[in-house]
């Protein structure tokens, strides 16, 4: 009898199984459904999000005519009615989320098969619901999440399991083209999945399958542009960008308590991961390692831009994989852990501290989940027609902003108009001829090559005839020394032809000819803690800054602090605000250097007029002396901070 009844318990709860397994995959699915099919808000830029819904590959080519921190799938960040794009952009989440229920339904399979704990996969419903709606980068949290669950999952390599790893191929290639400046986040998890091949051989053979992803990548671009030579630059400007992200925007504020959880969580599972890989236990190795992908990949996130609720989506989004496939039971108390001796004891404590910063992590902020989950299930489902009818709406009212100056229209006539630095609404405006320069923005040109491919497009035999000139810019830097080569080259190639109270109408200059003016380097000197006074002759300046070895490890694992510039002219006036370090070793013509930073965008404090009066002669001040301050220890992160004069 007492058999009996066992038994009859034992049926009971697995026939409880499938429908507790539906319940979370369902969960998962509603939880995960693209917040871009609604996105009506307003992100930091409203300009690029419509500039990537306007373009097409027959007007501009990314990695030949344009370089953006996004790609040509960008505009799905911020699908807008622009173009016809709103209705390929639906088309197009609705293809990524079904490939992400493709996959989520192996994951439900893996569920049914495996005996893995339905507690365990509540948890990772839990921790996979909890911050999904803080970001909008949906495309990038479904990458992540699917990378570390291939990672980990090492079942039977059957068809199935064989096309889940193709569809993580392709959504990897769709990442790459998604956004620049996340090829290195792929190239990251091809290269782990090519370390867990090498250690497993046997039981992670999909890992081989997820490292086809390097083929897939250049295969993805070279379907949209079939031009090899592009899909080098494609790539230079993606390393270019998120190099130099980080360190442009360093002064951004950000949640810093999360810096030192990340600090000691990070040093714990790192001294995991040696004493595993030290100890021979391969497999936890294995298990362990694809952990860090979203960790760093959301810690980066969040400390240069979002605050530390990106890297909480990153951990939370980790920890909900390793819970989902059981792996925890493994790697904190794998099987015959009492036999192997000290090493396994000190694994097994650092393991559990880490899992307590993240379960307190996670206990912080679930009372707010609890209240926002009727909500988000409602957005998720009941409200999302409406949504996408607003959205539409949204993008059709805000569509027409902008037009050309009447006085501005009538000297351009039919030529073409290049936009300087980011108003790109002008586009609306179908009346005038205008051209985009390659980084459509002179605030994302974080390096001196991206800042050169701008100074090439207007100094080369097809630049446009007019600029629309503004003086707009962003996180304190002084507008000139924003993009510094980019600037120089309108200089020296258009002159004035009318302004306004916010924006100056240049005209090219062909007298001027192609190419730069020659510069001579007058002096050198290096900044010793006071100020460079300018010697006579000189009308340029440039600055190069070498970061010390401290600089260079703030940039990769935190942030470096921004530099400030303070420039005294001859009245006593003085300009100060923050240089881009990568950018400033591009001589420029220092009197300029009058206008302050504003933070008004657009500007319509009257600076235009003044730099046209500058630029014409009718009047200016000198710049006398040069001098540097930071947010922290300025010899700590740079070291030999030189400036240079130059003359004609």
């Amino acid at each position: 009898m007492a058999n009996g009844m066992t038994n009859l318990k034992a049926t009971g709860a697995d026939g409880r199984r499938p429908l507790a397994v539906n319940i979370i995959t369902a969960l998962f699915l509603l939880a995960s459904v693209p917040a871009a099919f609604a996105i009506g808000t307003n992100e930091f830029d409203e300009s690029w999000m419509y500039f990537l819904n306007y373009i097409r590959r027959d007007e501009y080519v990314f990695g030949r005519d344009i370089f953006f921190t996004y790609g040509p799938l960008g505009f799905l960040t911020a699908v807008r009615e622009v173009r016809g794009s709103l209705v390929r952009g639906v088309a197009l989440w609705l293809v990524i989320y079904g490939i992400f229920i493709f996959l989520m339904l192996q994951v439900r399979r893996v569920l049914l098969e495996k005996k893995i704990s339905l507690v365990s996969a509540s948890v990772a419903a839990l921790l996979f619901m909890l911050p999904q709606k803080l970001s909008p980068d949906v495309l990038a949290s479904f990458y992540v999440w699917l990378a570390v669950a291939l990672l980990i999952d090492c079942g039977r390599d059957d068809r199935r399991g064989i096309l889940f790893a193709l569809a993580a191929d392709i959504f990897v290639a769709m990442l790459f083209l998604w956004k620049m400046s996340s090829f290195t986040s792929s190239l990251t998890v091809c290269v782990v999945a090519v370390v867990m091949l090498a250690f497993i051989r046997r039981e992670y053979r999909k890992a081989f399958l997820l490292s086809l992803s390097l083929l897939f990548v250049p295969c993805a671009y070279l379907i949209y542009n079939p031009c090899g030579a592009d899909l080098l630059r494609y790539c230079r400007a993606a390393l270019q960008t998120s190099s130099g992200y980080n360190a442009a925007l360093g002064n951004v504020m950000t949640t810093e308590p999360f810096t030192a959880f990340f600090v000691v969580f990070g040093v714990a599972a790192g001294i995991c991961l040696a004493v595993q890989l030290w100890g021979g236990d391969k497999k936890s190795f294995a298990l362990f390692l694809p952990l860090f992908i979203p960790l760093f990949f959301y810690y980066k996130y969040g400390i240069t831009r979002h605050g530390g609720y990106a890297f909480y989506q990153g951990v939370c989004m980790a920890f909900s994989i390793y819970f989902l496939f059981g792996t925890f039971d493994y790697i904190l108390f794998p099987d015959g852990a009492g036999r192997q001796g000290h090493l396994a004891r000190r694994r097994l404590r650092l393991g559990r501290v880490s899992l307590a910063y993240v379960l307190a992590l996670c206990i912080l902020e679930f009372p707010a989940f609890l209240v926002s989950i009727p909500t988000m299930l409602k957005d998720s489902t009941l409200t999302m027609p409406s949504q996408i009818i607003n959205n539409y709406l949204f993008s059709v009212r805000n569509g027409v902003r902008r037009s050309l100056n009447p006085r501005f229209r009538e000297i351009v006539g039919d030529k073409s108009v290049a936009i300087f630095p980011d108003e790109l609404f002008y586009l609306t405006d179908g009346s005038v001829q205008y051209k985009v320069m390659p980084t459509i923005q002179n605030n994302m040109t974080f390096t001196s090559w991206l800042d050169e491919t701008n100074a090439a497009f207007f100094a080369g035999d097809g630049a446009p005839e007019f600029v629309l000139f503004g003086l707009e810019s962003m996180d304190m830097r002084l507008p000139m020394l924003e993009s510094p080569a980019t600037y120089m080259a309108i200089r020296e190639n258009y002159r004035v032809a009318a302004s306004s109270d916010t924006e100056i109408l240049f005209r090219r200059d062909k007298s001027a000819g192609s190419g730069r003016t020659e510069k001579t380097r007058l002096e050198s000197t290096a900044w010793g803690g006071t100020a460079v006074s300018r010697p006579a002759g000189a009308r340029y300046l440039s600055i190069e800054m070498q970061s010390t070895l401290a600089g260079k490890l703030a940039e990769l694992f935190w942030k470096s602090l921004p530099v400030f510039v303070e420039i005294t002219f001859d009245d006593g006036s003085v300009t100060s605000g923050r240089i881009v370090p990568r950018t400033a070793v591009t001589p420029i013509a220092v009197d300029d250097l009058v206008i302050p930073y504003s933070g008004v965008h657009p500007r319509g404090d009257g600076a235009t007029e003044v730099l046209a009066q500058i630029l014409t002669g009718k009047q200016g001040k000198k710049a006398v002396s040069v001098d540097f301050s930071m947010k922290g220890l300025l010899r700590l992160y740079y070291r030999d901070i030189t400036v240079s004069w130059w003359g004609d």
